[in-house]
């Protein structure tokens, strides 16, 4: 059975950031925060769900680099699906999400 966690199960409130403790998610398969007002940056726990496939998280206001946790090590499957678009993210996208 597919894991999924999307708003507004996680809906955040104003200048709320991604709790790290998504990473503790271990079954998380999709996960979908897009069009909230989450703040900071992604966390980097979310690579220890290993079960992830889907990060949906555009339209926030989410900064920083992108953590290069998600590349397939053996671990769970690689994420398939990966959006980020209007958020005040930079830096090079790893090579992991090409």
């Amino acid at each position: 059975m597919a894991r999924l966690l999307e708003e507004p199960a996680l809906r955040a409130a104003d200048g709320a950031e991604l709790p790290a403790e998504l990473g503790e998610c271990s079954e998380l398969e999709y996960l979908d925060v897009g069009h909230n007002i989450f703040d900071g940056e992604l966390p980097s726990a979310i690579g220890q769900c290993h079960a992830l496939r889907s990060l949906v998280a555009s339209g926030n206001r989410l900064s920083g680099l992108l953590p290069d946790c998600w590349a397939s090590s053996g671990k769970g499957r690689p994420l398939n699906r990966v959006e980020l678009a209007a958020n005040q993210l930079k830096g090079p996208v790893p090579m992991s999400l090409l």
